[in-house]
């Protein structure tokens, strides 16, 4: 066997552990996550709010968002993009689990989509009776201050 076949053997060894295969029948039964409205989410100031520091494994060290969300080790968690925000809600869908430390855990491929490193921070907004969190990073944050408050000199203009 010559190297690259011996690479590709390899590879595929790879990818068949780690790359779950279905049957056209079994692809069917998968349940589609129900997409989040955003704009449903209260707007009567029980919304909280966090700001955390993120660690090398993605970790957000906020305990008393997950703790208001009623998030328990091992629940399962979806976690979607919308427009610039990460959504992380219960579902029993959903691919990720609470960690058993119970601290909020962005995955990876969320904080590579952000361009969030190690070291950053990242705003928590929950919504504990919808059971939701908005993760925003200060990029977002900024852009939402800017925005309010070119909003509030322009209405002060008028």
């Amino acid at each position: 066997m010559d190297d690259s076949s011996y690479d590709r053997t390899i590879a595929e060894l790879v990818i068949n552990a780690v790359v779950p295969t279905f049957s056209a029948d079994e692809a069917r039964n998968i349940a589609a996550l129900p997409l989040l409205d955003l704009g449903a989410l209260s707007r009567d100031g029980s919304m909280v709010y966090g700001i955390a520091t993120l660690d090398g494994g993605g970790r957000a060290s906020e305990r008393l968002i997950t703790r208001l969300l009623g998030w328990q080790p091992g629940q399962s968690l979806d976690f979607a993009r919308v427009a610039d925000v990460i959504v992380a809600r219960r579902h029993p869908s959903g691919a990720f689990r609470v960690p058993g430390n119970t601290l909020v855990t962005i995955p990876a491929a969320m904080r590579h989509w952000c361009g969030l490193s190690p070291g950053d921070r990242v705003l928590l907004a929950a919504a504990p009776e919808q059971g939701v969190l908005l993760i925003h990073t200060m990029a977002a944050l900024d852009r939402m201050v800017v925005r309010h408050n070119t909003e509030l000199a322009e209405n002060a203009q008028s």
